[in-house]
Parts: C-alpha cells; structure tokens; sequence
C-alpha cells in the first residue's frame, strides 16, 4: 500500500473541460510516472498508468498521458476524485509521492 503524503492539492473544473494532473516537479522528473484513482463513490485504488503506459480504463478514450502529466478529456462528474501518482526522482531514495483531489462540477444553464 502507498502512502501518498508528500503533496496534496485540490483542483476544481467544469463538465466538458480539458484537465491536466501534473505529477511532481519537473525539476525533479527522473521517469515516468505510475497515477492511480479512488472514486468518492468507491473506496478501492484503480491503476490507471503504469510506468508511461495507459492501463485498461472504462475512461480510456478521454484519458492521456504526457511525460508525468495526466490529461482527462471532456472531464466528467463520474472522474471526480482523488489522482495519486509517485516519480522516480534523483534528489531522495523514496520515490515522492503526490495526491491530487479533483472536484468536477456541472454547468448551470439560465
């Protein structure tokens, strides 16, 4: 089990937009990155990118990955939740470890 403590941040977009999950410092990037998921709605981890590489997703087509950055296309209500990912870095021996926490809202029409 991870324990990702290092950084945490919280994000909040809307329905339809384009978001991107940076994983760390690029200062420190020393690799890819591996990013998994929890859903507010289940409390299990789902792996999402291992080491540069998108893992089996029912999001697949709208999730991306550049470099260490998570990229989630036309971002969902259902993709809210908490991102963690870890680095390889040069500057320690634990690899540091990140969360993000993403609210995704809905638009109001008037």
């Amino acid at each position: 089990m991870f324990a990702f403590s290092d950084t945490r941040r919280n994000v909040t977009h809307f329905v339809g937009e384009t978001v991107h999950l940076q994983c760390g410092d690029e200062k420190t990037l020393n690799g890819p990155a591996t990013w998994m998921y929890s859903s507010p709605l289940d409390a299990d981890i789902h792996l999402i990118i291992s080491p540069g590489y998108l893992v089996s997703d029912n999001r697949g087509d709208r999730l991306s990955v550049s470099g260490n950055t998570l990229i989630i296309n036309n971002v969902q209500i259902n993709d809210s939740g908490v991102y963690m990912c870890y680095e390889q870095s040069t500057e320690t021996k634990r690899p540091p470890q990140h969360r993000v926490v993403l609210t995704v809202l809905g638009k109001f029409c008037e």
